[in-house]
């Protein structure tokens, strides 16, 4: 139970929850195409609103993904699982309907640096919550400077996503 109080241990096991559901959803994405043709594809216009808006959905998830610190990481096990299938979904379409490699990792990498790794780290802190309910007493001020880390990261990508990635 002590590996569990280990915050490295717990950002290993967010990273094979998200890793191997991404790997499941990318070799389920064979049967469950999302996207069938390039036409498909939504094109979003770069700008502020679109920023604003990729903003809003990432810090939900990360909200949802640290609400497991008080509900024993339940909801922090599911999120980290569903968001790392849809994604894997989402990567094996776009390779299948003829994305070229080149423009989907600039599509993908420039602001998947840092969202993944802060879906990760909420992922660990969340998942932290299957020692709250044990009588265990734990330190706050961690987790708000990794918060504030996350909030930056979510920005950073929001920014890079709705004014860099789109434009390729």
């Amino acid at each position: 139970m002590k590996l569990l109080f280990n915050f490295k241990v717990l950002c290993g096991l967010s990273i094979l929850l998200f890793g191997s559901s991404f790997l499941i959803g990318y070799l389920m994405g064979e049967y469950t195409s999302i996207v069938k043709n390039q036409e498909e594809l939504i094109i979003h216009t770069p700008g502020l609103e679109l920023t604003l808006d990729l903003f809003t959905n990432n810090i939900t998830i990360c909200l949802l993904l640290l609400l497991g610190i008080v509900t024993f990481g339940i909801p922090t096990l599911f999120y980290l699982l569903l968001n790392g299938f849809v994604l894997g979904i989402g990567v094996n379409d776009l390779i299948s309907i003829g994305i070229p490699l080149n423009e989907f990792f600039m599509k993908l990498l420039p602001h998947a640096i840092l969202e993944i790794p802060a879906f990760i780290l909420s992922g660990a802190i969340g998942l932290y919550g299957f020692t709250f309910y044990l009588g265990y007493r734990i330190q706050i001020r961690p987790f708000l400077n990794y918060t504030i880390i996350i909030i930056t990261m979510i920005s950073l990508a929001a920014f890079i996503e709705g004014y860099i990635s789109t434009s390729f």
